[in-house]
């Protein structure tokens, strides 16, 4: 059985993935937190990146599926900046993913907490910090659990870098959030999936 997504959607993931690689590559460009921090035989790089907001926008607009794909293509530009420009392949193969989870995350909620479309968009402004926590539980295991047993470190030597990713990503959550509401009260979103 052939998995059938309609021809708008596929267009409107296509036009939001570019979106989030456009904000990544802008983001990650202008606000660098810590470049290039080594740790071991790694280097890992932790600056700002925006992609998330096409992943949001994606979900809202089509649910889990189609925010789950977005945040899987959205998240190109971060996994080569983050993880294979630096050698570090375990971290460029799992952002992608990180940024899936979230994206079908935020559709399963929108699902479960029956959003409707036009209504209470306002309460919108929580979905990327709830969202998130997946994500974020991801993160961590990555980090202290299969980095560590990959490249031979110490997971305390992750510890310091781990908080300053999450802290940066709740940071980002607040910021989509409110980029979301903007965008939903301003109806663009609606002229933009017809």
């Amino acid at each position: 059985m052939a998995l059938r997504i309609p021809v708008k959607c596929l267009v409107f993931t296509a036009v939001m993935s570019a979106v989030g690689n456009v904000l990544s590559a802008i983001s990650i460009l202008l606000v660098p937190i810590a470049p290039a921090v080594p740790i071991g035989p790694i280097t890992i790089s932790v600056s700002f990146d925006m992609s998330h907001l096409a992943t949001f926008l994606g979900a809202v607009q089509f649910g889990s599926s189609i925010g789950g794909l977005t945040g899987l293509v959205s998240g190109l530009v971060a996994s080569y900046e983050y993880g294979f420009s630096k050698g570090n392949i375990i971290n460029g193969l799992a952002i992608p993913i990180g940024k899936a989870i979230t994206g079908i995350t935020a559709g399963l909620l929108l699902k479960v907490l029956r959003f409707q479309r036009g209504k209470r968009k306002n309460i919108l402004f929580l979905l990327p910090s709830i969202a998130y926590f997946p994500e974020a539980a991801y993160t961590a295991l990555v980090f202290l659990v299969v980095l560590p047993q990959v490249v031979g470190v110490p997971s305390a030597m992750f510890y310091p870098v781990l908080v300053v990713i999450l802290t940066k990503a709740w940071i980002e959550m607040i910021i989509i959030g409110l980029l979301l509401v903007a965008i939903l009260n301003s109806g663009i979103l609606n002229a933009l999936s017809r």
